[in-house]
């Protein structure tokens, strides 16, 4: 068969505020507001199957059966399967990067639409949906956490998750997250 169709490039980020090797920074008194996320690539289609092989020859000696005749050619490989498409770029109106613990007090902060995910296609997967966070913690699961006092926090909404086909069990993108805050 043919390669697989490359994946769909992810969309890109929308950042109101990026706050990384700062240490623990504090943002006070302001509006913040992020764009949209850019929407995703759709994943590629696959290559086309090589050609079949020649036929077989006829070897059979001559005698009272006869000969064989020639074999027919081999059938052409199958395409390749379609790329899974891309996911969708996210919108945070501040984001913040490992190892950074911010303190932000009396801000208005909103994130922006979440991009969508790229389509998979027949057989591809499909991309799943840019987040639309207001306040984005890049690891969540460390111990830097943010801190926040007094602050309007608005979500964008998640992006579509890119559809498929659903064949040879292709699944639709999720939708992106859309939430104030990813972190407890």
């Amino acid at each position: 068969g043919g390669e697989g169709g490359s994946g769909g490039s992810g969309g890109g980020a929308s950042i109101g505020l990026w706050l990384a090797s700062v240490g623990n920074p504090s943002v006070v008194g302001n509006v913040i507001q992020s764009g949209a996320g850019g929407s995703a690539g759709s994943g590629g289609d696959g290559g086309n199957g090589g050609n079949g092989g020649n036929g077989g020859s006829a070897n059979g000696t001559n005698g009272s059966a006869g000969r064989g005749g020639v074999g027919g050619r081999g059938g052409n490989g199958g395409i390749g399967g379609r790329g899974g498409g891309g996911g969708g770029g996210p919108s945070f109106g501040v984001a913040f990067a490992a190892g950074v613990a911010p303190t932000l007090t009396n801000n208005v902060v909103a994130s922006g639409l979440g991009g969508n995910g790229g389509v998979g296609g027949t057989r591809g997967n499909g991309g799943e949906g840019g987040f639309g966070v207001a306040v984005f913690d890049a690891n969540p699961n460390d111990s830097f956490h943010a801190t926040l006092n007094n602050n309007q926090l608005v979500a964008g909404i998640g992006g579509s998750g890119g559809s498929s086909g659903g064949q040879d069990g292709a699944t639709p993108g999720t939708p992106g997250l859309s939430d104030a805050v990813n972190f407890n």
